[in-house]
């Protein structure tokens, strides 16, 4: 499950997707997650789904 997660995370998922692997402490995919969103912060920042994006995720 995780292995296809993973292999499906892109910037306009990944917010949710974190906070998924957050929620089940899966810190690999975590990891994953702050890379992309480090990577691809803009496409992160302008995506349609950014603003349900939940308060805690954004402290991170």
């Amino acid at each position: 499950c995780f292995v296809f997660i993973e292999a499906h995370v892109s910037p306009k998922n990944v917010c949710q997707v974190y906070e998924f692997a957050v929620v089940l402490e899966a810190h690999h995919l975590i990891y994953e997650c702050l890379n992309i969103i480090d990577r691809q912060t803009h496409h992160v920042l302008t995506c349609t789904t950014f603003p349900s994006v939940s308060v805690s995720t954004l402290e991170t």
